[in-house]
């Protein structure tokens, strides 16, 4: 800026500005441009861009320093764009209304001219003078009309902005209501999957009863068999006994 100033060139259409930088703060950047450079913000708009939190706090002392406008990170790109064209549009229509003051000021004055001193002029300067007004009334008509088309262009830009943001916020909306779904679906899988371990556990104690069953009885057969061959065992012992009691 100090090199375009001092080389009579004009200023940048717009000035895009972050806060975090490397010697000095977007801050301190601002109040430099806004004291040495173009107070006016439809001269030089400056959009500051930052991360840094709270947003809000971020976004009032970028203007109290003297930004335009401000935009928090991260940001979508077509927010970023319109914000660009808005500030450039408005940059437009003050340059148009300020080209028609200078018009209508101009038309005044003619118009004065001519009637102070109507005698004073030849039929040529007349004439010339009213091709002169004739000219700036069409230079008029023509900034109106471009400030006119301005308008409408702002507002139709506003207009694709709202139904951007109404699809931004559907799209939220939309994700929203998947997110709440599939958290409920995966509830569901969850609950289900409680039920088939419950089942399975339950299933698996059966199995372990109808096991423990089968070693008692199993058990018992060998005890049973024990007492059998005890009980044989006693029976041939005793049976020679027997012979010799029958034998007397």
């Amino acid at each position: 800026l100090e090199d375009r100033k001092t080389k009579g060139l004009s200023l940048p259409d717009l000035v895009l500005l972050d806060i975090q930088m490397p010697g000095m703060t977007g801050f301190e950047v601002c109040v430099e441009i806004r004291q040495h450079f173009e107070q006016a913000h439809a001269q030089l708009p400056i959009i500051m861009v930052s991360a840094r939190t709270p947003v809000d706090t971020t976004a009032i002392k970028s203007f109290q320093t003297g930004s335009t406008d401000f935009l928090g990170k991260p940001f979508h790109p077509e927010v970023l764009r319109h914000k660009v064209k808005v500030a450039l549009d408005i940059k437009q229509e003050v340059a148009i209304s300020a080209s028609m003051a200078q018009i209508l000021r101009e038309v005044h004055a003619q118009k004065a001219e001519t009637k102070l001193a109507p005698m004073q002029l030849s039929s040529t300067d007349q004439e010339e003078l009213r091709a002169r007004m004739e000219l700036v009334e069409l230079r008029a008509k023509r900034a109106e009309q471009e400030l006119t088309e301005m308008k409408e262009k702002q507002r139709h830009q506003q207009q694709l902005l709202a139904q951007f943001q109404d699809l931004k916020e559907q799209h939220m909306k939309e994700q929203s209501q998947g997110l709440v779904q599939h958290e409920d679906m995966k509830e569901q899988q969850e609950q289900q999957a409680h039920k088939v371990q419950a089942a399975e556990l339950r299933a698996e104690g059966a199995e372990q009863k109808v096991a423990n069953m089968e070693i008692q009885l199993l058990q018992m057969q060998h005890q049973h068999k024990q007492q059998l061959r005890v009980q044989k065992q006693m029976l041939q012992r005793l049976q020679p006994l027997y012979q010799q009691q029958q034998q007397l």
